[in-house]
């Protein structure tokens, strides 16, 4: 009998110490997953990052204001370089529409420029003034979705006409030039986000390959008054010619750091620098930079 219950008193702690091992088990498991619930409720999935929405169906008008600076070399009006400030407005539509961008826009320039030489010799100025219409229509070759990269490669069509007035000699010093021609424009678009908000950056050139160009010889000290203006129309045809980028070499180019507003418009920093050359009848070479700010209405 003492033998039984020394046996039944083993058997009973026996029970006990299982009993508690299993309870202990899932207690632990508990107090793990209470840890591991812990931890993710401290150290959190970093948020993801802000993008701008998508740019496949979007459409802006756009309009720019800033300051701009030229440096203008006009053998009609004076053998000097003329360097001077003004400004610059423009207006333009964006679109965005599948994988295809559409720009057409045009700009106003003004500059009041002086000689880089002799200014105190000569205080004679020249007002250049240039009107610069463009449409770009590109299409979308890169789409990197992961980066919000974009690269867009297309056609060009654009105009420019640029008259230049010396003032110290009113409307009897006056020199134009113009020319339409096609070419070709790339852009790079990149997204991303900085300091929780979204951003925008692009570049853009444009590059006119060929065209037509016309610098009126009435407009020349060489030939005025030879063709005179008793017909301005004839004189201006016989005065344009077929030009390629070999004979009127043009670059533009365009860059732009765009912030988007929670209502989907955008306000951008834009800085823009264009040069160009043309040699008929007397030289003229032109370059151009400037920094806007424009804001970008979406409708």
């Amino acid at each position: 009998m003492k033998y039984l219950s020394s046996f039944r008193t083993r058997m009973v702690l026996c029970a006990l110490i299982l009993w508690a091992f299993a309870a202990y088990l899932p207690a632990q498991n508990k107090d793990s997953s209470a840890s591991s619930s812990s931890t993710s409720y401290f150290i959190t999935d970093p948020p993801p990052p802000v993008v701008l929405p998508p740019v496949g169906n979007a459409s802006y008008l756009v309009t720019r204001l800033g300051a701009s600076a030229g440096l203008v070399q006009d053998a009609a009006l004076s053998p000097l370089r003329y360097l001077g400030a003004g400004g610059v407005v423009g207006v333009e539509f964006r679109a965005y529409q599948g994988i295809t961008y559409l720009s057409i826009g045009t700009d106003v320039v003004g500059n009041l420029l002086s000689p880089t030489i002799g200014n105190d010799l000569s205080a004679s100025q020249i007002l250049s003034i240039q009107l610069l219409a463009t449409t770009a229509l590109g299409f979308r070759i890169v789409n990197e979705e992961e980066n919000a990269f974009r690269v867009y490669v297309g056609g060009l069509l654009q105009s420019l006409t640029h008259l230049k007035t010396q003032t110290a000699f009113g409307n009897s010093a006056v020199a134009t030039d113009g020319y339409t021609s096609l070419g070709g424009m790339a852009r790079v678009e990149k997204d991303f986000s900085l300091f929780g908000k979204a951003f925008r950056a692009s570049s853009q050139l444009n590059v006119p390959i060929f065209g037509i160009a016309t610098r009126p010889s009435y407009s020349t000290p060489t030939r005025y008054p030879a063709s005179g203006a008793s017909n301005l129309l004839i004189t201006l045809f016989a005065d344009t010619q077929f030009v390629s980028f070999a004979s009127l070499p043009y670059i533009g180019f365009r860059n732009s750091l765009e912030y988007m507003f929670p209502s989907g418009n955008f306000i951008a920093l834009n800085y823009d620098w264009d040069f160009y050359s043309y040699n008929y009848f007397n030289k003229v070479q032109s370059a151009r930079q400037g920094v806007s700010v424009s804001l970008h209405y979406k409708f």
